[in-house]
């Protein structure tokens, strides 16, 4: 397994910012420990191990250097920001990257189908790069002790040497150098063939375990989001039954108080109701005393009352005695008002009479010459009347003369009408009878066409054929003037 790596002041800032965007774990305190981070404030120890416990990691405090940007370290960091692909595995790379690490080749292969477009070797380094590398270093380090080694063993020479000619010293020993550098290069073949063989053997374990690790991890990651949101849960579960238990403390206190205020308040109503109940029974007792004495009171008044009606009976008596005496005097004096009323009425009636007589008089007079007018008017009123007598006569003639001729003239009309509605009778029958006509014409003109038709449409199939078999022309004709007459 590899170790994690450790994250750098910004990586850990926006990781703080992540799981507080996410509500992971108390967001209260990660607010403060970044807060702290910002003013280059020193953490405690506490606050660090949660900071670990969260990230899963550990992380530096201490400034980055300023390194110029790799454009593909950017480019990986918009992939994360933009969420695309798997978010461990990018950061994993931008880490390495950032540090002047060697990649995986996988993961370069990862980064490149992401990115859509190759990867230069020398923005990144990978593994492999650097294992040939070092396998070059090793051969040329082997070569160069071979070279040493041939040097130290031509001073001594073997028996029965003979020296060879310098022409075919030179020759043998270029023969020798190809040879050798032949032999070395088949040997660095093979040496890299073996040794890629079990990197690649390697990478692919490791690529195995390093998926295992994530799938772990994911596992891991969603058991514990799970747990950490039934804490959550359960931390707000209590949190309000907490608060619910301090309200209702809050509430039996106040109830407390508001019993202890009702119970002196009862007390003190009790208090005033006892005064109340002493000053009542104390004006029920004088009550009682006074009615007792009301009582006696009433019954010397009842008393001195039956007296006082029996005085007055007696009084009543008399009282009705001299009463009847006054009635009898008083119906002797209506009647002498009554006769003294009744001539006083006829005195009246008879001075009334007089004046009405004089005023009589005096409208007889007036009446007469009133009524020689009348008579004047009256023979002037005759004349007229005569005179319209003839003008009316002769009008009534006029009239009776007109009347004879307009009834001769409505008799005429009668007559005229009559003939007129047979007229109109004769004429809706006529229409009735030209209706039907029309719509016989019409039912006919409707065969006529359909029958034209019919027999157009035979004659093109005729022509059809005739113009598909164009040796018989006058049979087509002898048809066409058969049928014409027909229509």
């Amino acid at each position: 397994m590899e170790q994690i790596p450790q994250m750098t002041l910004t990586e850990t800032i926006e990781e703080i910012k992540y799981l507080i965007s996410t509500s992971n774990g108390d967001t209260g305190r990660l607010a403060h420990i970044l807060e702290a981070i910002k003013n280059n404030k020193k953490l405690y120890k506490s606050d660090q191990a949660f900071l670990e416990a969260q990230l899963g990691t550990e992380f530096s405090l201490e400034e980055e250097k300023q390194i110029p940007e790799n454009k593909i370290l950017v480019r990986i960091q918009d992939l994360i920001n933009s969420g695309q692909g798997d978010h461990m595995r990018l950061k994993h790379i931008h880490d390495t990257i950032s540090r002047g690490k060697y990649l995986y080749q996988s993961d370069q292969k990862y980064l490149e189908d992401k990115l859509n477009s190759k990867i230069i070797e020398d923005e990144i380094k990978t593994k492999e790069t650097k294992s040939t590398y070092q396998q070059t270093e090793r051969i040329e380090n082997n070569i160069k002790k071979e070279a040493t080694k041939i040097t130290k063993s031509q001073g001594v020479m073997p028996k029965g040497w003979k020296p060879i000619k310098k022409e075919q010293s030179v020759e043998l020993s270029e023969i020798k150098q190809k040879i050798t550098s032949e032999e070395e290069k088949i040997n660095q073949e093979k040496l890299l063939s073996s040794e890629i063989s079990k990197h690649r053997s390697k990478l692919d374990e490791l690529v195995q375990k390093r998926h295992q690790y994530e799938q772990q991890v994911s596992k891991e990651r969603t058991t514990l989001e799970s747990k950490i949101k039934e804490e959550q849960e359960k931390i707000a579960t209590q949190t309000k039954l907490a608060e619910q238990i301090s309200s209702q403390r809050i509430e039996l206190e106040n109830v407390g108080v508001e019993r202890a205020q009702i119970v002196k308040k009862m007390e003190k109503e009790k208090s005033i109701i006892e005064k109340d109940l002493k000053t009542r029974k104390e004006q029920l007792s004088q009550a009682q005393l006074e009615e007792k004495e009301l009582a006696k009171q009433i019954e010397q008044e009842q008393q001195n009352l039956a007296e006082m009606a029996e005085s007055q009976k007696l009084r009543l008596q008399e009282q009705a005695k001299l009463a009847e005496e006054i009635k009898q005097k008083q119906n002797g004096l209506q009647d002498i008002k009554q006769e003294y009323d009744e001539i006083m009425k006829q005195t009246n009636l008879e001075k009334s009479k007089l004046a009405e007589s004089l005023k009589l008089q005096k409208i007889i007079q007036i009446q007469e010459k009133e009524i020689l007018r009348t008579q004047n008017e009256r023979k002037k009123l005759t004349n007229l009347i005569e005179k319209e007598k003839k003008t009316l006569v002769k009008k009534t003639k006029d009239e009776n003369e007109k009347l004879k001729m307009q009834k001769e003239f409505s008799k005429q009309l009668k007559k005229e009408k009559s003939e007129y509605d047979k007229l109109k009778k004769k004429r809706e029958k006529m229409d009735l009878q030209m209706k039907t006509q029309t719509k016989k014409i019409k039912e006919k003109q409707k065969k006529m066409k359909n029958q034209i038709d019919e027999k157009t449409k035979k004659l093109k199939r005729l022509k059809q054929k005739v113009s598909a078999t164009p040796k018989k022309p006058k049979v087509r004709k002898a048809r066409t003037t058969k049928k014409l007459p027909k229509e």
